[in-house]
Parts: C-alpha cells; structure tokens; sequence
C-alpha cells in the first residue's frame, strides 16, 4: 500500500512534463543572450501589465513579427522545475481560437527583475544561414548589418568553443 506521503514525494519530483520549446530571435540579439550567459530579458510590461519571456512549441516557427534567425532549443521540463512556465494564446491579437494556436509557452520574469537564466537549459543552438530565411514584413532585403550580425556571431561562437549548427531550415 502507498503511503500519502509517497505520493506527495512523487508528485514533487515529477514536475510539469513541457517538452521541448525553443526561443527564435535575430543574430544581434542571440549574441547578447550568448554573452549575458544564456538570460533572456523583458523590462518592459505589456499591455495587461505582465512582464515574460515567450518559448514556441513550434520547431520551425513561422511568423511575419518574430524573428528566426537563430534557435535555442531548450529543455522545458527542466526549465519547469525552477519557473512557471505556462500555455499562452494571445487572443486579442486572434489567437487562442483553435488547438492549433495554443503553442506559445511563457514565463512571467517580473518576479525575478525581468530576467531568465535558461543556461543549464540549452540542448541546442541553430543558426540559419542569411540565403535561407524569408523576409519579416519590415525586412525586404539582406542589409549588411543583417549579414555583419550573423557572421559576428557565427566568429563569436566559433572563437568560444560553444556548439552550434548552421542550418537551411528549421525543419529536420
């Protein structure tokens, strides 16, 4: 017979099962996520107050606002046991209405002064090569700034022995 107090020591190692999520974001803005030893920061609440950090579902996210340039992929089950992660469809920008929308995860980062660490997080870095990424609506052609980020970047990772892809696509 199992004790209550086995099923409570089980429920507390168990954590909430997250799966895989993975964060997209520019070239610039992966190099600064790499130096600030893997935090992600939001100072800035929106327009219900809220201040988080948003993980996709989505391996190959598509999107017209965010950028794809570079992937973490991360271990969200781990990240679960030390943040709250938790489902979000933004509804008022459309979202929420089907199954399919509900693959946005975030964390609320106020609590912790806007910031995550998700270092011990991290199984994997993707890089997409600049020939293979569609244009953001505001993006209608490779500028060289685009095309100084990613090779700074890719020196950067190379320069500091942190494992990384080049990849064409999200997909595979």
């Amino acid at each position: 017979m199992i004790k209550l107090l086995d099923l409570f020591k089980e429920s507390l190692l168990e954590g909430k099962q997250v799966g895989t999520i993975y964060h997209f974001t520019d070239y610039a803005a992966a190099m600064n996520i790499i130096k600030d030893k893997y935090t992600l920061k939001n100072l800035t609440a929106d327009a219900d107050g809220e201040t988080f950090v948003s993980f996709s579902r989505y391996r190959d996210l598509k999107s017209p606002t965010i950028s794809r340039n570079v992937r973490f992929t991360i271990d969200g089950d781990a990240l679960s046991n030390k943040y709250k992660v938790e489902p979000f469809a933004d509804v008022k920008a459309g979202f929420g209405r089907r199954k399919s929308d509900e693959a946005e995860e975030r964390v609320n980062v106020e609590p912790r002064g806007g910031q995550l660490d998700f270092s011990k997080y991290v199984k994997a870095i993707d890089v997409m090569k600049p020939g293979n990424l569609a244009p953001m609506d505001d993006e209608d052609e490779v500028v060289p700034e685009f095309l100084s980020g990613y090779d700074n970047l890719v020196k950067y990772l190379k320069a500091n022995n942190i494992d990384f892809k080049l990849v064409d696509s999200y997909t595979r």
